[in-house]
């Protein structure tokens, strides 16, 4: 039971800490950088196909990332508060292979080439490790993908068949 000068008296009841990385220095650092985007609920901000020619950190909310099938579609990831996404389109300037949407009231900052060129011209040492730290997310996500391939293309062609799917134990 606790005292009247017990911590649990004394300590204030907080919500959940944010989340601190070794990179949240250098990220709010480059969100002045950014334009801000407020999106509503269920709002489109990339649409599947579409040539995008920039990149986004959600800073409050969450985005639904999702591939658009010919009768239903299909959610591949939520993307929360603190996290960037369309990095890779930026960069190879290809279209969108996904449709995203807000889930919920959610801010975005938005970076394009001009506030990439601002920043390289502001400060060059912030925008090389802006890059770089880019770069490192980009090649986890292709390591996680290249991991993940090879359950799928066993699992995958299977799917429309309703066969049982075994997989070796290695």
């Amino acid at each position: 039971m606790p005292t009247a000068l017990s911590p649990l008296n004394i300590v204030p009841k907080t919500k959940k800490l944010p989340k601190i990385t070794p990179h949240t220095q250098l990220i709010k650092k480059v969100l002045p950088f950014s334009k801000l985007l407020l999106c509503k609920p269920d709002e489109v901000v990339i649409t599947y196909e579409k040539n995008s020619l920039s990149f986004y950190f959600v800073k409050e909310g969450a985005v639904e990332i999702s591939y658009p099938g010919e009768k239903t579609k299909t959610t591949v990831a939520i993307i929360d508060k603190g996290e960037f996404f369309g990095e890779i389109g930026f960069f190879d300037q290809g279209p969108r292979i996904h449709d995203i949407k807000s889930l919920g009231n959610t801010e975005l900052g938005i970076f394009n080439k001009e506030s990439m060129d601002q920043m390289q011209y502001a400060d060059p040492l912030l925008y090389s490790s802006f890059v770089i730290f880019l770069t490192e997310r980009i090649c986890k996500k292709f390591r996680k993908i290249l991991a993940e391939r090879e359950p799928l293309v066993t699992y995958g062609p299977l799917l429309p068949t309703g066969v049982a799917v075994t997989t070796k134990q290695k």
